[in-house]
């Protein structure tokens, strides 16, 4: 399994983000920290 970052993804995927819900118990920093374009 390989990981990106949501911005990554977003951008390879031509999405547009409108609401995030995740469920990550922890991780929450490291989410937003892949996430700083998108949101």
């Amino acid at each position: 399994m390989s990981i990106i970052t949501l911005d990554s993804f977003v951008e390879e995927n031509n999405i547009i983000v409108g609401l995030i819900k995740v469920d990550i118990e922890g991780a929450e920093q490291d989410f937003i920290k892949g996430a700083e374009i998108s949101t």
